[in-house]
């Protein structure tokens, strides 16, 4: 007899076209959490993003509530108008998570890490940190 098992788990049970439109919408949930966290943390509206970006706040909005679609010129775009650097890197291991870095690296599948000053890089060498 099957135990019981979740939705999730039974979508990831599922066959492959299922479980690819679990993972895409996972990868969209990841990424727009990741960039509303940065918009917080650094107190930008979705006006201001907008305005950062020379597009309207409604398109923000639709980007952000995942009703648009996020290309990776656009997520470019969006890391950039929030002055962060966006990376991506699969690991065949575990389940990746998208993480947006203000901290120590992560292994990630997709990250939205803070833009380093030049002399931000020098300083951090010659203080002995990593460059």
């Amino acid at each position: 007899m099957i135990a019981n098992r979740t939705e999730y788990e039974g979508f990831e049970g599922a066959g492959d076209a299922e479980r690819r439109l679990l993972k895409q919408e996972e990868l969209i949930l990841d990424v727009t959490e990741m960039l509303c966290r940065v918009m917080i943390e650094n107190e930008i509206s979705r006006s201001e993003l907008a305005e950062r970006l020379g597009k309207s706040r409604a398109y923000v909005t639709q980007l952000l509530s995942g009703g648009r679609n996020l290309t990776l010129r656009t997520l470019s775009d969006l890391a950039d108008a929030l002055k962060c650097r966006s990376r991506f890197s699969l690991d065949q291991r575990v389940s990746a998570k998208c993480v947006i870095h203000h901290g120590p690296w992560e292994s990630s599948r997709f990250q939205i890490v803070p833009e380093i000053a030049e002399s931000e890089v020098r300083r951090d060498s010659a203080s002995g940190g990593v460059a």
